[in-house]
């Protein structure tokens, strides 16, 4: 889940003061609005007990800010009015909504270097709300880790956060019942380039999926050349966005189909950023998984993200299993014994992230 509470995973904590517009502007947060806690404590809304705000008549305000470092932020926001919806957006990307009359929704995710996170008052006369809003990073603050946080970036189903630590194909995702396996996810970890298993950053280089659900093999391979990365199914190549330039369609583009099975969708630029090119794969049961690669950060090593949603929703007869279904990770979350206690140290490059909902 691109949400995700455990923010122990990162050891530098701060809480930020949301009791008015002024407190937040001294934290580098921005406003297009027309007015601020005017409302005191009607409907949903908290006094000065929180922040809240809103464009006048049917426009649209916003509240953001750039987050620096490495890290993760957690929101308890709302739509403290009547009407309209409030949304959470990362990278100009939609991960959450808060109804009418609301104060307490949670918004979260992993961030790094340059990610902004922004709310905006959307459908009608919305206001938004910020109860609360805690960053946790993975070394000094604003920076990148100083120490030795692992990759990738874990959140499974519980909740839980942890990072894999072991090279190898990793079991992510598993869907089965009576005996069927319905979808299977495996993920290929490997250290950087040129460093054996004890690097201390890892990172997902490949994404295979199979199972009933698809009846074919679907490989999504990163490249360090020419191509972001390279989607095969049962051998054969479908689609390979481009690494240089890459800008996300704007409408939606189906790369392949299979018998009303699944499909595999590039995303668009309502659902990625530019120069992170991704692809969608939908099967049964609305179970999505997305896989992007991102290409903003100039020297970044070549890797994947993903994240696969719809795991919550689906019947409580499927059996759910993988590191991101839930199952036993300390085998993945703890390095080799023959490790010894230092790994190699290259702690400044970016690595993956992995999340289930």
């Amino acid at each position: 889940m691109q949400t995700q509470s455990a923010l122990t995973a990162f050891t530098d904590c701060t809480t930020e003061e949301t009791t008015s517009q002024a407190q937040m502007e001294g934290n580098d947060w921005s406003f297009v609005l027309n007015f601020a806690n005017g409302l005191g404590t009607s409907r949903a809304c908290l006094g000065d007990a929180a922040f809240h705000g809103w464009a006048s008549s049917n426009g649209k305000g916003y509240a953001k800010k750039t987050l620096t470092g490495e890290g993760h932020i957690k929101l308890t926001y709302g739509n403290c009015w009547k009407s309209g919806e409030v949304w959470v957006w990362k990278n100009d990307v939609h991960i959450s909504t808060a109804q009418l009359e609301t104060n307490s929704e949670v918004a979260e995710f992993d961030f790094e270097d340059g990610d902004v996170v922004k709310l905006t008052d959307e459908v009608g006369n919305s206001v938004m709300l910020l109860q609360k809003i805690e960053i946790c990073r993975a070394g000094g603050a604003g920076g990148p880790p100083a120490g030795g946080h692992g990759d990738p970036h874990i959140i499974n189903i519980k909740g839980e956060r942890f990072n894999i630590n072991r090279q190898g194909y990793a079991p992510m995702v598993s869907i089965a019942s009576e005996g069927a396996a319905h979808l299977e996810v495996m993920a290929l970890i490997q250290g950087l380039p040129g460093l054996k298993k004890c690097s201390k950053k890892m990172l997902i280089t490949a994404v295979n999926s199979s199972g009933s659900w698809l009846e074919k093999n679907v490989a999504v391979t990163v490249r360090d050349d020419n191509q972001a990365f390279r989607v095969m199914v049962d051998g054969q190549e479908v689609w390979s966005p481009g690494s240089q330039g890459y800008v996300p369609p704007t409408t939606e583009n189906i790369v392949f189909n299979h018998a009303e099975k699944f499909s595999i969708k590039e995303m668009s630029a309502q659902a990625t950023r530019a120069n992170q090119p991704g692809i969608e794969l939908q099967t049964a049961h609305d179970v999505k998984l997305k896989i992007v690669r991102p290409l903003h950060r100039a020297g970044a090593p070549p890797h994947l993200n993903f994240d696969i949603v719809g795991l919550k929703k689906l019947p409580q007869s499927f059996k759910l299993g993988g590191l991101l279904g839930g199952e036993d990770h300390s085998h993945w979350s703890t390095r080799d014994q023959d490790c010894g206690t230092s790994f190699a140290r290259e702690m400044t490059a970016e690595g993956s992230v992995a999340s289930a909902q």
